[in-house]
Order: structure tokens, then sequence, then C-alpha cells
């Protein structure tokens, strides 16, 4: 929470124009340019906001490596070295915003809340962290 407040008031988290819903069914191969990012949530952020969406979409495939951390940390990885984004704000940032998902889950279903949401959104912060 406090990272979060942090964010909130830190002045690299505004001014620069974000997707925010960058995953991978947005991102296409296309012919004018080699690939295409579409279905923009445009907002002022952080870049280092983007990542988070890559490691949770596609979770069945990070269930089925049988090694959740290895392959979370594997696309953490991927995703920071291929933008240049600095890897501890971006670590930072999934971690806010997994735990925010997990808030949001079981606010908006105090009684049933989806356990395996939650545990993927636990897994996903977790794994990043050193």
């Amino acid at each position: 929470v406090a990272l979060g407040r942090e964010f909130a008031i830190d002045e690299q988290s505004t001014g620069v124009l974000i997707h925010a819903d960058l995953h991978y069914q947005n991102v296409l191969a296309a012919d004018r340019e080699p690939w295409l990012v579409i279905d923009p949530k445009p907002v002022s952020g952080d870049p280092h906001y983007e990542p988070a969406p890559m490691l949770w979409n596609r979770w069945d495939e990070v269930v089925a490596s049988s090694d959740v951390r290895t392959a979370v940390r594997r696309r953490f990885h991927t995703l920071v070295d291929a933008s240049g984004l600095d890897e501890d704000r971006a670590r930072d940032w999934v971690v806010v915003r997994m735990l925010h998902n997990a808030l949001w889950e079981l606010e908006d279903h105090p009684d049933t809340p989806d356990r395996d949401y939650l545990t993927m959104c636990v897994a996903i912060a977790k794994a990043v962290q050193d």
C-alpha cells in the first residue's frame, strides 16, 4: 500500500501516454509494421505500469510449465530487458498491480472470491520479488 502511495505522488508516474492494457491478445503481427498494438486504454502514467498484464495473461501456460515462479520471472525479465525498463521500478509496479487486483476481487466478491485468481495474484507478486 505504501508503494502505491509513493507512485501516486511520484512525478515519473504521470506525463507519458501509456497503453494500460498491453498483453498478448493486443499485440498483432502486421503488414505496415512488424507489430501492431491494438485496443489501448490510453492514460497518462508510468511506462513501468505496463508489464503486469503480460504476466497474468495466458496464465494456463505458466501453470502448465510446472514451475510458476521460474515462468513468471522469465516473462518479467524478458519484458524488462526488451523494453529497457528499470527492473526495480517495473517489479514494484507489478507488486502494486497484483495486490490491487486481489483487493478488487475481494471487494467485488466478499463472500465468494475466486480463489484461483487470488492465488495467481499472490504467485505473481511473490515471483517477481528476489
